[in-house]
């Protein structure tokens, strides 16, 4: 993987699509500019393709309280918690 200034380059993420890390990234980037459509779309693929990663799963709890969906956030953070228990970022989400 190319890297630039320690992250994937644009031309790895290109043509890495289907990669778990680069739908992560690109779930991340959209849901940064507020495309929440887009960014829950990559990151359910990316739980899709990789079912027991934290990230993925606390990027869509992440991006159902951005729209204001409480009942998918807390689904959201109850898986993620099973894979990080006691994890500070899945507690001050739920409050």
């Amino acid at each position: 993987m190319s890297r630039v200034n320690g992250f994937p380059s644009a031309q790895w993420f290109r043509s890495n699509p289907q990669d778990p890390d680069a739908l992560l990234g690109k779930a991340r980037i959209t849901f940064y500019q507020g495309e929440f459509s887009e960014a829950q779309a990559a990151a359910k693929e990316a739980v899709e393709r990789r079912p027991d990663d934290f990230s993925s799963l606390f990027l869509l709890a992440s991006i159902a309280h951005a729209r204001g969906h409480r009942r998918q956030t807390l689904d959201f953070l109850k898986r993620a918690e099973k894979l990080s228990p006691g994890n500070a970022e899945v507690a001050s989400l739920r409050n």
